[in-house]
């Protein structure tokens, strides 16, 4: 287990020699005085990037990711203030995290990989997959089962994934008819075991109502990247190719709420009371009150390309991200509550 640094951000009252030169440092009677930035970088300049966040409270967190330069996966667990990075013993990218909030924590990733941990990552079970995919999303249904989803982008000789994971046994699910061999399933988020919910960067939505798959495909075959909701009649879908893509579902049908611009989405979090909070592509992010979503001012000290969300039980958003075309330069950051 390794300590994990707290890097904070510094707000200098001037910048450079010339503006000192200028104008001086501002005073308390000075009338433009710099805002302070309401968001904190819990973590900075990890070596790999910070792609999911889960956690039961703010002081019990988990952060996956990659391991840079080091081929292994990147495990972060907050608890209390204090960070800790976790060895896993394995070899890859972690892609997502979740747990089923009574002490079992599942992490998924590249080449078929799924551990799990029941000891706050004391040690790390691998559960055997015949998948060399990459998994890049995974939700625990409520009788405890595992699914995790995923893909190997830009190829077409591994198609898209689906398992279902039963203690340390996982199937594969047999997919509905007419999924495409080049699409990659992103993520899987349910209400309960009969109410699951599958998203594909073609635009295709899977549904599992207790008994069967079923599919179809929103309009113009949007870039979904993750499914989120409160409950059965709550549920979001964010992504996007080169704007924002939001759609909901009131229990009936698929609502696109898209703003007229904005940047990709590829984290969204829903909380039962149904606050939303959404992150993406440059620093850009949106969230949701009273059933609206609008765009929020994201860190004015860090720049990052956010991956994740989530929301804590004080109602504050975390963000993880990094440089997303690399996958170094790992960032986890929150906003402080007033």
């Amino acid at each position: 287990m390794r300590d994990v640094h707290h890097p904070r951000a510094v707000f200098p009252l001037c910048l450079g020699l010339l503006g000192l030169l200028a104008a001086g440092c501002p005073t308390a009677d000075d009338d433009d005085t710099t805002a302070e930035d309401p968001w904190v970088a819990e973590q900075a300049d990890l070596p790999g990037a910070a792609l999911s966040i889960w956690g039961t409270r703010s002081d019990d967190l988990w952060v996956v990711g990659t391991g840079g330069d080091v081929d292994e996966p990147m495990v972060l667990h907050r608890s209390g203030t204090t960070w800790d990075q976790l060895d896993t013993g394995q070899a890859g990218e972690a892609w997502w995290v979740v747990g089923d909030g009574e002490g079992a924590l599942w992490v998924v990733g590249s080449a078929g990989l799924v551990l799990r941990t029941e000891d706050d990552g004391a040690t790390f079970t691998k559960i055997a997959t015949t998948t060399n995919a990459t998994l890049f999303g995974a939700w625990v249904a409520p009788s405890g089962r595992l699914y995790t989803v995923g893909g190997v982008v830009f190829s077409s000789d591994e198609g898209p994934i689906l398992l279902s994971v039963d203690g340390d046994v996982a199937t594969e699910v047999t997919l509905p008819a007419g999924l495409s061999n080049n699409e990659n399933l992103f993520k899987v988020w349910g209400s309960a075991d009969d109410d699951i919910w599958v998203i594909s960067d073609m635009g295709t939505v899977l549904h599992f109502n207790g008994t069967a798959w079923s599919s179809v495909v929103l309009p113009d075959n949007p870039r979904l990247v993750t499914v989120h909701g409160s409950g059965p009649t709550d549920v979001v879908i964010v992504g996007g190719l080169s704007r924002t893509t939001i759609f909901q579902r009131d229990g009936m049908a698929w609502d696109d709420v898209s703003p007229p611009g904005g940047q990709p989405l590829n984290g969204v979090f829903v909380k039962a009371d149904g606050a939303g909070f959404a992150a993406g592509f440059g620093n850009f992010m949106m969230q949701r009150t009273s059933g609206t979503w609008t765009s929020t001012d994201g860190p004015m000290t860090i720049n990052s390309d956010w991956h994740g969300a989530w929301i804590d039980e004080a109602g504050a958003p975390w963000v993880v991200g990094g440089d997303l075309t690399v996958l170094t330069d790992g960032v986890v950051a929150r906003r402080e509550t007033p």
